[in-house]
């Protein structure tokens, strides 16, 4: 009897589902555990992701700090 992943993923839940039990998979673990993707690309995809997100957090910041500087008020939500 040969392994699925998909199975064995589904039963995990099905047994956390019937102990009131609530898990959560990484995004990682289930691209590369459970759909077979490249461990070296996923973490790669993720630390472009990251790399974007903090540059488009950079930019704001900027951006926000120069309205500041021209007298404007700039409130945070």
């Amino acid at each position: 009897m040969a392994f699925d992943p998909h199975v064995a993923l589904s039963k995990l839940h099905l047994q956390c589902q019937e102990l009131g039990i609530q898990s959560f998979l990484s995004p990682i673990r289930y691209r590369v555990n459970i759909q077979g993707e490249s461990l070296i690309a996923d973490k790669q995809e993720l630390l472009q992701a990251i790399d974007q997100e903090s540059a488009e957090l950079s930019k704001t910041e900027k951006i926000m700090a120069t309205l500041e500087e021209q007298g404007f008020d700039v409130i945070q939500k």
